[in-house]
Order: structure tokens, then C-alpha cells, then sequence
């Protein structure tokens, strides 16, 4: 899959995300500096008559495009949890495999004692139901990615 990942960023680009995600509203992390969890997209796995569907891997980049770490997002074979990355706070990009968009890329913003989640693969986020949509970013089809990171003040 890593393969497949370099060659479709270097043959059509990215699809670029213009809207930054940020933290779950009401989601903590522990620590002081803020935390990145990617649902990016899955690959099929069979161990033993058993399907499990592990995060791909993705890129994690500074504001002026310097690459920052790569992460493989799963710890086993058969691991179907995201990794969680820690950063400190600021400004970054993802590059990932989206389920349905391809290879995206993503600005995201960590903050202190924060979870930032980027949903790219066929999760189906029930904490988004019934959110202003002025809170959400979503891919032009309308799935759900993630929160705004600033959001806009309520009238």
C-alpha cells in the first residue's frame, strides 16, 4: 500500500483541503501538548479466515511543507485503532489515503490537551449528528472529515 500511496501522490497530487480541522469539541488529551489521531483509509487483512481492516499509513508536514514524522497507524498487522501522535501545538498537514477522495491532504491544528481526529476512512461519526454544520468540514461529496478549527461564533 505504501507504494501504491507515493505513486498517486506523485502522478495526480493530492486532493488539497482547504479548511483546517480541528479538536473534537468536549475531547481531552492528557498530556500538555495536543494529540492527532487519523482514521485513515483501511486495507484488507486476512489472518487466519479473519478480516481486519488496519489504518493506512500517513505523512505529517509543517506549515511550510517540511516533512515532521511518518506514521504507520496501526501497531500490528491486525491493529484496526489509529495511532495517537502526539505534536506540540501549532499548525500542520496530513497526507493520507481518504476512502472515496484518494490521497488528501489535510491542514489540521493541534492544541494543548486537545484531540484533532481526521475522518478519511467509512466511519460513520455519530458526534457530528446534529452539529451546526458551521462547525464541520466536509469533502465536496459531503462526508464528515473533521471540525472546524475556528469556529465561528454563535449568534
Amino acid at each position: 500500500m505504501v507504494a501504491c500511496f507515493l505513486c498517486s501522490c506523485a502522478s495526480t497530487g493530492p486532493y488539497l483541503m482547504s479548511e483546517a480541522i480541528g479538536p473534537s469539541p468536549g475531547v481531552r488529551s492528557r498530556g500538555k501538548e495536543g494529540m492527532l489521531q487519523v482514521f485513515s483509509g483501511t486495507t484488507e487483512v486476512n489472518d487466519g479466515g479473519i478480516q481486519y481492516y488496519p489504518h493506512t499509513s500517513y505523512r505529517v508536514y509543517s506549515t511550510n511543507g517540511s516533512f515532521i514524522k511518518y506514521v504507520r497507524n496501526h501497531t500490528t498487522p491486525t491493529d484496526q485503532r489509529p495511532d495517537n501522535l502526539e505534536l506540540p501545538v501549532g499548525d500542520y498537514s496530513v497526507t493520507a489515503i481518504s476512502e472515496g477522495m484518494g490521497v488528501v491532504k489535510v491542514p489540521v491544528t493541534i492544541s494543548g490537551s486537545q484531540i484533532t481526529s481526521v475522518y478519511l476512512d467509512r466511519s460513520r461519526m455519530k458526534e457530528a449528528e446534529g452539529a451546526d454544520e458551521k462547525q464541520l468540514v466536509r469533502f465536496p461529496n459531503g462526508k464528515f472529515v473533521g471540525w472546524k478549527a475556528s469556529v465561528p461564533a454563535a449568534k
